[in-house]
């Protein structure tokens, strides 16, 4: 895994998109090739941050992260791990929509990547817009690093 966002941070860095990366909601990830931390680890720290969030249900919990409070409910535990209980909104669970001229339509022609290919266009940095950087390096910390999603 430190590879490969070692990597994400050179082809970010290469296409000038490192700075506006740095300045988002996933910033604290480029220093985990640097501290060295595992996914394991990672729940740890987010466990260690849990708060008493006011209005908070007790099917959820809160991690403050930053200055920001962080929820995870059933929504986000159905996201994760695809264990659905209770209703869950059909915005969520509906197929794959392709987006004609998105980055997928722009960078994969249409088909869904796998992050081998997501980390092979970032490696090689040619992109129509210079956001789809910013974009498929989203996609590959949601479903390599956060999820746990094999290649």
């Amino acid at each position: 895994m430190f590879t490969e966002l070692n990597r994400m941070r050179d082809s970010l860095d290469k296409v000038g998109e490192l700075k506006r990366f740095q300045d988002g909601v996933f910033r604290q990830f480029l220093e985990l090739p640097h501290l060295r931390i595992f996914g394991g680890r990672l729940c740890q720290l987010l466990l260690c941050r849990e708060v008493n969030h006011p209005g908070g249900n007790t099917y959820e919990m809160w991690f403050r992260v930053g200055q920001t409070n962080i929820r995870f409910g059933k929504l986000e535990f159905y996201l994760v791990t695809g264990l659905q209980f209770g209703t869950i909104l059909t915005s969520v669970v509906r197929g794959y929509e392709d987006v004609e001229g998105g980055v997928l339509d722009r960078c994969f022609d249409g088909k869904v990547p796998t992050f081998h290919t997501i980390l092979n266009r970032l490696d090689e940095g040619n992109f129509d817009k210079s956001d789809d950087a910013i974009k498929l390096s989203y996609l590959f910390l949601l479903g390599h690093v956060l999820l746990g999603i094999k290649y």
